[in-house]
């Protein structure tokens, strides 16, 4: 009896176990993309930049790096922290009394695989309220070109000048 009672525990066990390991993909979390951010600026026509040195207080400082920490999180759903303020420039408006900050941050990735990214914020202070009204992946100065049609049309393929014959130049202006 005890045999055929063992027979079944044992033909049970074999049946009904999965015939997979179960921890080859312990912990695996797909990898995140790269970050980019690519919101629609302010219209910088209606801002003046002020060119004096800019004076903040580290309270505006923390609130505007908490306001911008909060966007990012809400945006990637990921948990980040802002590690450095690379550059900052600070606009005020022609219209109203608000001032719009160009902030540069270095932002770290916590969960995971850490890694960092830079983001440019714009954000709006009027009085104690502090808005993060777009962030973009690119640094502060990088202006968009006008002409973009030679990267969306085909353009004619250019001739290139020979090596030899821009060599005699540079040694031509290097006499003189």
């Amino acid at each position: 009896m005890i045999v055929v009672l063992l027979l079944v525990v044992i033909i049970c066990i074999i049946t009904l176990s999965s015939r997979k390991e179960n921890f080859n993909c312990s912990g695996y979390k797909k990898p995140v993309g790269p970050i980019t951010f690519d919101d629609a600026g302010m219209d910088m026509k209606k801002y003046k930049e002020q060119e004096e040195a800019i004076d903040i207080t580290p309270d505006l400082m923390e609130k505007m790096i908490l306001a911008t920490n909060k966007y990012i999180k809400e945006k990637t759903d990921m948990c980040t922290y802002i590690i450095e303020t690379t550059r900052i420039k600070k606009f005020k408006s022609l219209a109203s009394s608000h001032v719009l900050y160009k902030c540069m941050f270095m932002v770290a990735k916590q969960e995971g695989f850490s890694f960092g990214f830079s983001i440019t914020a714009e954000i709006i202070v009027n009085g104690d309220d502090v808005i993060v009204h777009a962030v973009q992946s690119k640094p502060i100065d990088i202006n968009p070109p006008t002409n973009v049609s030679p990267y969306l049309n085909d353009v004619p393929v250019m001739e290139h000048v020979p090596f030899n014959e821009i060599r005699k130049s540079e040694l031509e202006s290097i006499k003189y």
